[in-house]
């Protein structure tokens, strides 16, 4: 009798899909690459200047212009360089109801210090942004001309490399733009160029006429000990700017369906400020609204029902009050959902304030002279408090070149005036004219002083540890001061960093000076800090450092492991003092974590378990592990007990002693993670229901059956 062929394709069919879940839990998951598309737009809610710390939470917020009905989710994926290796992402993040989206991130202990990419995607379209972790402690200081540029302006990098090698005369400048593409692609920059002091660079390059508004990475690496270094820029709209593009007219821009042009960049008191603009698909039910705001924030104009033609074109006159404040103005228009801000100045005409073209931002030294080493206070006022911007304060040579150690970012207060302070180098030459120029809210104002001569100061950092050699689990205590005459007044920590034997960080804190300038600081040997080697310790203040060294002997050698489970890779770093991991895999079944290893002597491991992978809880409060060793030759299983160094709210770390001719540790918690991911799971449990049924229906009554010839 002929077997139906209906049985035959239903059944391969499920065997395909069973074969297929299981494929796909093995391999990891394909992330496409797109253009950026003005379809999404999103923002990282973080002042520019600012880098992200241990435990920061980093926020991204955006919405989707034009939502397609059967997609309400985003994808966002989080990478720990451009282009680089994914650190986090999320593939279903839902769009609200005002077709917003928003994700946090939480920077972990691991999270290495260096430029985040961020990339959101939705409908086969991609944008990015990008953020800095931890940039106070790079070891090549990165300086920009501003934190804000237009398209076609000049964008001026400079730098300071930490230590410098005879022989590698030149840093590698990369930057990206918002659409993720590398607009400068490791060009060379030479340090000690011209009349540069010889650890010290400077590089500019011109933005394209049409450059994209968004954030742009900075990028500086220096091959000795893989020195970087990192900063940010953005361009805030698509406005020409000052560089070889700009028109001299007034702010121009596009959202959705609005486009708006501001008739001059800036006015006098009493002048009547004329905007021009179009509506493409306007719809008369539908009001476009025009808000001005002076540089307090306060409305001075108001129009929610502007006059519209009918082809969408529109215009808007409005006179400014003769006593007009002076200072940046924004002007805010509202379509339907698409919103416009653009900006234009008022201005009396050119200000006292040492070169800049407007007296709403002003700087006032406390001497005209100095003497090279002493400190110089800073004071002015800005024109109004605007959202996530800092008071940028750099020091130049007479020469134009930028001191780089002298330099501040400060936050204006809520009156409107600012305090910054700068120690000038002691080796800085005796001259005249040298320059601190003051940036804020895309304004600049510059003053000039003299350096008459040398100060007598002795100050200086020091920093020590109470012994030159420790054992794994000693405390290292140390101590350093900062001379008084070095101290600055917004200035109060000193920045530690512990270096290990392998060059990288395992310790980085700051610490609140004492009133006398003096700090302590105490650490416990182990974990990260647990290699054997030489350490170094280094105390940064002001960007001045001084280093120390201290030894480590019998301690253990440090590396991480990728276990594949859950249908992604987790990261498990681990310390072992003798022999080493060949494998890592979960039992779900048995909450359970094996560690396959090799070792021939008595030995020690630790291991950093993550709790997402392993963790051990009853009533909402940890208990301990239950750790087992095995040795597959004697069939010897022993229970053994472990001490715990380290608990966060992302992992614990647990050291295990084990025999020579340990085969297998056992680790047993309350959770672990599954083996396949949820959706692959439910796959294979679907496929196996599907194969019971086609086979209950196909096998009976001698009708075609899949296990039987």
């Amino acid at each position: 009798m002929q077997r139906p062929l209906v049985g035959h394709y239903f059944a391969y069919a499920l065997i395909l899909t069973l074969v297929g879940s299981l494929f796909s839990a093995a391999l990891p998951v394909f992330q496409p690459s797109y253009a950026s598309h003005t379809n999404i737009a999103f923002e990282i809610d973080h002042d520019i200047d600012e880098p992200y710390e241990v435990d920061d939470d980093v926020v991204i917020d955006g919405t989707i212009d034009n939502v397609d009905q059967n997609l309400d989710s985003v994808e966002i994926t989080i990478r720990d360089e451009p282009k680089g290796s994914t650190v986090d992402s999320d593939s279903s993040v839902d769009l609200g109801s005002s077709d917003n989206f928003d994700m946090v991130f939480n920077v972990g202990g691991d999270d290495p210090d260096g430029v985040y990419e961020v990339e959101v995607e939705y409908d086969a379209e991609s944008a990015f942004s990008y953020f800095i972790v931890d940039n106070d402690n790079d070891l090549i200081d990165v300086v920009l001309g501003e934190t804000t540029y237009a398209a076609g302006d000049g964008v001026e990098i400079a730098g300071r490399v930490d230590d410098v090698v005879s022989e590698e005369t030149d840093v590698e400048i990369t930057v990206f733009d918002p659409n993720n593409d590398e607009i400068v692609n490791q060009d060379n920059a030479e340090l000690g160029d011209g009349s540069l002091p010889e650890d010290e660079f400077e590089y500019t390059f011109d933005l394209e006429n049409n450059a994209d508004h968004g954030r742009y990475a900075v990028i500086v690496s220096y091959d000795s000990d893989d020195q970087q270094g990192f900063s940010l820029f953005q361009i805030e709209d698509d406005d020409s700017g000052s560089g070889s593009g700009s028109t001299g007219d007034g702010d121009s821009d596009t959202d959705g369906d609005i486009t708006a042009e501001i008739g001059e960049a800036t006015y006098e008191p009493g002048d009547t400020v004329s905007l021009t603009g179009s509506i493409d698909n306007y719809n008369t039910n539908n009001e476009l609204e025009i808000v001005v705001e002076d540089p307090d924030g306060v409305d001075i104009k108001s129009d929610n029902d502007v006059s519209v033609q009918s082809d969408g074109d529109f215009d808007f006159d409005f006179d400014l009050d003769s006593d007009a404040v002076e200072g940046e103005y924004t002007v805010t228009l509202t379509y339907d959902t698409d919103q416009l801000e653009l900006n234009f100045d008022v201005d009396e005409g050119t200000g006292t304030g040492g070169g800049s073209t407007s007296t709403s931002l002003t700087a006032k030294l406390n001497k005209s002279s100095y003497l090279a080493g002493e400190l110089v206070t800073i004071t002015g006022t800005v024109p109004r408090i605007v959202e996530d911007d800092v008071v940028s304060v750099l020091l130049y040579r007479p020469d134009g070149t930028v001191v780089l150690p002298a330099s501040q970012y400060v936050d204006p207060e809520t009156d409107k005036t600012y305090t910054a302070s700068l120690r000038l180098d002691s080796d800085l030459d005796v001259e005249d004219e040298y320059s601190i120029k003051v940036g804020y809210d895309g304004k600049e104002v510059e003053v000039e002083f003299d350096i008459t001569g040398q100060s007598t100061t002795t100050g200086a950092i020091t920093v020590k540890t109470d012994k030159s050699t420790y054992q794994n689990g000693d405390t290292v205590r140390i101590t350093g001061s900062v001379a008084e005459d070095l101290i600055v007044p917004t200035e109060d920590q000193v920045l530690l960093r512990i270096n290990a034997p392998d060059k990288n960080p395992c310790r980085i804190d700051p610490k609140d000076l004492e009133s006398d300038g003096s700090f302590t600081y105490s650490l416990v040997l182990g974990g990260k800090c647990g290699l054997t080697g030489k350490y170094e310790v280094i105390a940064i203040y002001n960007l001045k450092d001084v280093k120390t060294t201290f030894d480590l002997e019998g301690g253990v050698s440090g590396t991480s492991y990728s276990l594949q489970a859950g249908g992604k890779t987790h990261i498990i770093e681990y310390e072992i003092s003798s022999g080493t991991i060949k494998s890592m895999f979960v039992r779900p079944n048995d909450n359970m974590l094996v560690v396959s290893i090799e070792a021939e002597e008595d030995g020690q491991l630790t291991l950093v378990l993550p709790r997402e992978v392993i963790d051990a809880a009853e009533g909402g409060k940890d208990i301990s592990y239950l750790v087992a060793t095995t040795d597959l030759e004697t069939g010897v299983d022993d229970d053994v007990a472990i001490d715990e160094n380290d608990s966060t709210d992302k992992a614990r770390t647990i050291v295990i002693d084990y025999k020579a001719g340990t085969d297998l540790i056992e680790i047993t918690g309350t959770t672990v993670v599954p083996e396949f991911g949820t959706v692959a799971a439910i796959v294979l449990a679907v496929s196996i229901v599907g194969i019971i049924v086609a086979t209950t229906r196909y096998g009976g009554n001698g009708r075609y059956s899949l296990f039987r010839q």
